[in-house]
This record gives structure tokens, sequence and C-alpha cells, in this order.
């Protein structure tokens, strides 16, 4: 892709010089979420006194991306404040009969409108309407008297916009929404119920796979291989660990179903578009790598308590391992999901929670299979003191899944939130410690032996 912009020489360059352009872009990374990212550009031109000849390779498409970039069109444009939305109407004749489904208005510039928010489109006969969401800038009174930009049209044509605040032109609404079109995500065409849910339990099944998920995964052999030769125990284990994967897999896809159905444009991974949700992810693998470094215990006491108890404990632990699972593994994309995933999303909310039970029974099955296979399970290293030394190191790619999710959410917010979430870490992992005192303080209190009293005189 060719993204053609103009740049401006030095006004002391001279012809036979070199002059170095540099600069920094700032972009996006997007399938179903959206990544920030940056790079540094650099390019060295000679100075000539007479424009250069296009470069034999790229002049053909630098003329073509020249061709198709937008460019005025002797559009009429107008803009009101209507609290809480803005009503921006365009007019003109590169505008009448046009295909408006997924017309989309791009501002010049930043915080003027919410770009995560939908834009309501009403046709025209010369034009259209969009209803737009306003940004922090129209926040201040009496906020923006200009708004300037590009609106792109479904079929490739992009036109430079310039709007002032005054009535809509005549012409721009009228004729409603344009006609919805239901066509399903790229790669979902022809499936059926029956492969939609093969899909799904396969691309479960190599989630195990990825290498986010592994941490986590591990935690869970660890787990297992506690209850090894403890047939009924490590059946249990397994059991809870698919419920928690099951349940957490069907609860997401619901939230997804819900926010679809209000009208949000949300896909898989939406959770990690919200920086509060990054925010208490980055938190929550702090606290399990601080688990697992031993600052603190969950579910059980140091020194243990009844069986019961303990037993009760452990069965919360592998339920809440396997929602821990699911919540690192949500973001990722594996072969045969996404033409199962882009399929479901169109469906019934039964078809649809159909899908991602299958999904969450592929990712969880192995695991299961495992703890009810006595052979794979005789094959596990008996407990020792292994187990700590492995547990630990297992902290470690915990610590750096949350310093990535501290990375996504500085990409999100400005310098003082990341202030804020780098702060709350540290809160947080204090807290943490004193709670793993005070569990050490008890358990020692419970194991000290009692005072014997000093026999009394008669």
């Amino acid at each position: 892709m060719l993204l053609p912009f103009t740049v401006t020489a030095p006004a002391n360059a001279r012809p036979g010089e070199t002059v170095t352009l540099s600069g920094t872009a700032y972009f996006l990374v997007c399938e179903e979420i959206c990544i920030p990212e940056k790079g540094e550009v650099r390019l060295a031109l000679p100075v000539t006194a007479q424009p250069a000849a296009p470069d034999g390779r790229w002049g053909p498409a630098i003329g073509k991306a020249l061709a198709a970039a937008p460019k005025p069109a002797g559009l009429s444009a107008a803009f009101e404040k209507r609290d809480p939305k803005l009503s921006l109407a365009i007019a003109g004749p590169a505008l009448k009969g046009a295909d408006f489904a997924d017309a989309y208005f791009f501002p010049f510039d930043a915080g003027v409108l919410d770009h995560a928010a939908p834009q309501g489109i009403e046709r025209g006969p010369e034009g259209l309407t969009l209803t737009i969401a306003p940004g922090d800038e129209f926040q201040v009174s009496p906020g923006p008297q200009a708004l300037d930009g590009v609106l792109a049209l479904a079929d490739g044509r992009a036109f430079e916009v310039s709007a002032a605040v005054g009535p809509a032109p005549a012409g721009t609404s009228g004729l409603g929404p344009p006609p919805v079109k239901a066509a399903p995500p790229a790669g979902a065409v022809g499936l059926g119920l029956p492969v939609a849910i093969l899909f799904a339990f396969l691309g479960g099944l190599i989630l195990n796979l990825m290498p986010c998920v592994f941490p986590i995964l591990a935690m869970k052999a660890a787990s297992l291989a506690r209850h090894a030769h403890e047939a009924p125990a490590a059946r249990w284990q397994g059991l809870a660990f698919g419920a928690g994967v099951v349940a957490s897999f069907l609860v997401l896809a619901a939230a997804l179903i819900a926010l679809q159905a209000a009208g949000s444009a949300v896909g898989w991974g939406f959770q990690l578009q919200s920086p509060q949700v990054v925010a208490g992810l980055a938190l929550l693998m702090l606290a399990v790598a601080l688990n697992l470094s031993g600052v603190f215990e969950v579910g059980t006491s140091l020194q243990g308590a009844g069986t019961g108890l303990a037993s009760r404990g452990g069965l919360g632990g592998a339920f809440f391992t396997g929602v821990l699972a699911v919540v690192v593994a949500a973001p990722l994309h594996g072969p045969f999901m996404a033409p199962a995933l882009g399929w479901a999303l169109i469906q019934p909310p039964v078809a649809a929670l159909a899908v991602f039970l299958a999904l969450g029974v592929g990712f969880a099955l192995p695991f299961v299979v495992v703890a009810f296979a006595p052979a794979l399970l005789a094959r596990l290293p008996k407990p020792g003191p292994w187990m700590d030394a492995f547990k630990k190191m297992l902290a470690f790619p915990m610590y750096g899944a949350a310093a990535w999710l501290v990375w996504v959410l500085a990409q999100q917010v400005d310098a003082a939130g990341l202030a804020r979430i780098l702060a709350a870490a540290v809160v947080f992992a204090a807290a943490l410690w004193a709670a793993g005192l005070w569990q050490r303080s008890r358990a020692a209190a419970r194991t000290s032996p009692s005072p014997v009293a000093p026999p009394r005189r008669s």
C-alpha cells in the first residue's frame, strides 16, 4: 500500500546536495483487534533543479496511488451539534446516486470524533447525512467551528470534505438508511453448523500449541502431576479445568453476541480494545506471577487445612486455571478458527453458542483426556521438590505477559495513564506481599506448640 503525501524540502537546499528526509510513522496493525505501532522512516534524496523523473520500478504504482488519493470534488458540507451526536451533511454532483453503504468520514484532526463509534447514514437525492459521535474537542465550549477530513465510499472513491457550522445543504436526507448487506465475513461462505462446529473444535485443539497459552497449560500440567498417582483426584482436576474453559468461552461469546445485538461493531478479541480491560488483565497476570513466586497463596493455607477444604480449594484452583487460559487465549487466532467464528457471529445466538461451545471443548479436551487416562498419568513424575522449582520457573513467563499487556496499554493511553498502571502495579504487589505475610504468620501460629501451663500449688 502506498500513502501519498506532500513533503516540502528545506528552503536552503541547493542542487547537487543530498537532503535526508526523516519522520515517524504511526499506524494500526488490525485484524479483529488493533494494536498501535510506530516506526522511524528515513530517505536520502539528491536535490535537482528540475522535477526528478519517475522511478522506473515504483513510478506506475506511485502514479496510480496519486490518482486514487482523495481530492476535492466541489462538495458542500455543513455540521451541527445535536447532543449527544454531530450531524454532518454533505452534497454535490459526485455523490448523486452513489452507493452510501459503509460510507465513513475520517477527520484530519485527532480528538474531533470518536473513531470507534459507528456512524449513522441517512441518504438523500443529492448526498447524505452522517450521525457521528463527537470526540473530546467538542466537550469544550464552543467546540470546533470547522470539520475537515475525507469521506470514503464503499466503491473505493474518497473525497476531501471541508464543513462549517450551519444548516444542512438541500437534498442530503429523506431516503432513509442504505439497504443492509448481510454478506458473511471472508472465509465463512458456505459453512453450515456441522462444519463450523468441526472447525471450531479443531481450532480449540490447536490453541493449546500457542506460545502465549503455554505458561497457563504448564501450570495445569504441574497440577496434574501432583495428583498423577491419585486417579479420582486427577479426574476431578481435569473436569474442573474443562468446566472453567467451557464456561469462560460461553460467557465471552454471550458478551460478544449481546454487544453486537446492541449495535457495537466488535469481533473476537474485542476485550483488548478497552484500556480498562487491558489494565485489569495486566494486574491479573502480575497476581498470578506473584502467586507462582510464592509471595502469597490462593485457595489453601501454607501449612494446609482440613482435607475437605483443601479439596475444594484444589478444584477451585483448577477451574480458575481454565478461566485464566481462556483469558490469555481469547485474542489469538489459529487455523480453522477464523472461518468458524466468522460464520458464528452472523448466526442466531443458539448456533453461535454451539460453535463457541465446540471451541471450548476442543481447547479443554487434551487435559481432560490426560486426567482420565491412567496410562498417561502413570508416565508423569511423582510429586517432589522439583514441582516447587518448576512452579517458580513458570512465574517468569507470567511476568513477561504482564509486561506485554502494559506495553499494549502504553499504546492506548497517554503518559499519565501509563504512570497510573505502574503505580497500581506497585500498590497491588505490596498488598499481595502483605497478604502473604499474614498467611505465613497464621500458618506459623497453627503449627507452633501450645504453651504448657505451670502446675497449680495446693
